[in-house]
């Protein structure tokens, strides 16, 4: 089993990768239901259970995914997934994702480091999160998912996001978490779909703009 999680199984969520990040650009590139005129910025689409939502940059690990809303195994199995219930992208409060402790899912979420982006990338905008801290719980510490995480029960004041996967590798005993915080906003420019460009241009940590 350990041979077929290392190797076999990050082949399965690469494909499906594959195909979600099809899915997720043809249904950008689609004119929404209430499309507005081309001068103005498109609005952002609701999440739909199941469905590809945004993507997610690691620029720290070389790596990207398609996130899908819903966490259940059956998003879980493809890749990264969005807890229903937290925020979105750029909000308020806290932007939640789920991961397994795979190879070219979350494997290495361990080398993430204060001040390392994170980076979500929708239809309409990138966000970007710098790392914060990390910390070890266990599965029943739901509270890291509470619109402050910081501060359970309290109202958020800032945009935040937690990235959870199983600790330690191989392992389900623990949580991993890594938390972040969002320091800048920046509308995405019609047909950009690579980050590269707007990290030479985000420079470093700041407002949000």
């Amino acid at each position: 089993m350990p041979a077929y999680l290392v190797y076999g199984k990050p082949l399965e969520v690469g494909s499906a990768q594959r195909e979600l990040d099809r899915t997720l650009e043809a249904q950008w590139q689609a004119p929404p239901p209430d499309a507005q005129p081309a001068e103005q910025t498109p609005s952002p689409l609701p999440p739909v259970a199941g469905q590809p939502a945004s993507r997610l940059h690691t620029p720290t690990l070389g790596l990207k995914w398609v996130v899908l809303e819903g966490v259940s195994e059956r998003e879980l199995r493809k890749g990264p997934a969005h807890y229903p219930g937290t925020a979105q992208p750029g909000e308020t409060g806290n932007f939640a994702v789920a991961g397994h402790r795979l190879r070219g899912v979350f494997w290495d979420l361990d080398r993430l480091r204060p001040g390392d982006p994170v980076v979500v990338e929708t239809r309409t905008g990138w966000y970007v999160y710098r790392v914060t801290g990390s910390r070890v719980v266990r599965p029943t510490q739901s509270e890291v998912l509470s619109p402050d995480p910081h501060r359970p029960g309290a109202a958020p004041t800032a945009a935040v996001m937690t990235l959870t996967t199983c600790h330690p590798k191989l392992r389900n005993d623990r949580r991993l978490i890594v938390h972040a915080t969002l320091t800048r906003a920046t509308a995405k420019p019609a047909g950009l779909t690579s980050w590269s460009r707007e990290a030479e241009a985000a420079g470093p940590p700041g407002a949000v703009t």
